[in-house]
């Protein structure tokens, strides 16, 4: 069984998206991180190179995602990452059970899917910021309730990955995982709380185990969150606050389980980033060569989301509702068939 928990903090500025997107040739900040990480730079550059890939000519749906991009771009001032105030002392006083159960109505209300709590692990935390502003700074305070919470994505559109409609629809989750996470951060903070909205690009947090220990899923052989309700068609936001706030226990939904014998994201894989679940020994957690993926996106001209097509969890809802399965693992004919060919 591979144990998913996370060992250490991460330096935000070694992820491949800090990298790609946040430092240019002959800047300070390019300097720095190769005299830091040498051994990275001649393929960073080779992935910076400018290629037209498969779908660059989309040019109607390149707009749109690079629109939704830019719009998301700015609200992220709006998050409040400004942590370590007290909170006001005519903060709305309320228990802390019933306290969570209105959060997580709230935020389906305003579109989530799923919604958990959880006490805050520093072991998510970014020890350095790595995008916009942030970088290179060290990460401020981290509060200690971590509220987080899912938007779907549409079967039928991811299901079209790799093409262009499939990063389309990624795009719009996270537009909507950051209104919700703008939404919920807003009203704590109308409150008298301090709450911190972690969105694309501007987030102090791994999402992926703070999702796990609130109870929406389990990390898959892809290094993302697969959950009961529609497998990784899903994107993640988050809010930290010091609001209290009864905490929920992880899932007892496990995919590993499931990984141990399917391994058809692995398979179908366009770039081969994601090993094989005999690959790992007892106690590592999942994780993927983000540099082999993203160069696949540049060929590709948009992301690939192969992965999220290919987990038989992505596809429960739409089997669920035909064949009246319930509970933990898909509909049996549905998994072996899409594992093995069958009918």
């Amino acid at each position: 069984m591979v144990r998913l928990a996370m060992k250490k903090r991460f330096d935000e500025r070694d992820t491949i998206f800090s990298r790609m997107l946040e430092i240019s040739p002959f800047t300070d900040n390019y300097t720095d991180y190769y005299r830091r990480n040498p051994e990275r730079e001649e393929q960073d550059a080779k992935l910076r190179e400018e290629t037209e890939g498969v779908f660059s000519p989309r040019k109607a749906e390149q707009r749109q995602i690079a629109a939704i991009f830019a719009l998301i771009k700015e609200l992220r001032p709006l998050a409040g990452h400004l942590g370590g105030k007290s909170p006001s002392t005519s903060a709305l006083q309320m228990e802390a059970g019933p306290a969570a159960g209105r959060i997580k109505k709230i935020a389906l209300s305003y579109g989530a899917l799923s919604c958990g709590i959880t006490e805050t692990d520093l072991a998510w935390a970014y020890s350095v910021r790595g995008r916009g502003p942030h970088y290179g700074k060290k990460a401020g305070v981290i509060l200690p309730r971590t509220i987080v919470f899912t938007a779907e994505m549409d079967e039928n559109e991811i299901n079209r990955a790799p093409a262009v409609e499939e990063s389309v629809e990624v795009v719009k989750a996270y537009l909507n995982v950051a209104v919700i996470g703008l939404a919920l951060s807003s009203i704590i903070r109308g409150w008298g709380w301090n709450a911190v909205c972690h969105m694309d690009g501007e987030s102090e947090l791994v999402l992926p185990p703070a999702a796990e220990a609130a109870g929406l899923g389990s990390i898959g052989l892809p290094g993302l969150l697969v959950t009961r309700e529609c497998g990784s068609r899903i994107r993640i936001g988050a809010v930290t606050t010091d609001m209290p706030l009864a905490s929920d226990g992880p899932s007892s939904f496990q995919v590993a389980k499931t990984c141990r014998t399917c391994g058809k994201c692995a398979e179908l894989c366009p770039s081969g980033c994601i090993p094989s679940f005999s690959s790992y020994k007892s106690g590592e957690r999942f994780s993927i060569d983000s540099e082999a993926c993203f160069r696949t996106w540049r060929e590709l001209g948009t992301d690939c989301g192969v992965c999220l097509a290919a987990c038989p969890y992505s596809h429960q809802k739409a089997k669920d509702k035909n064949s009246g399965a319930s509970g933990d693992e898909p509909a049996a004919d549905f998994l072996k068939g899409f594992m093995f060919g069958g009918d």
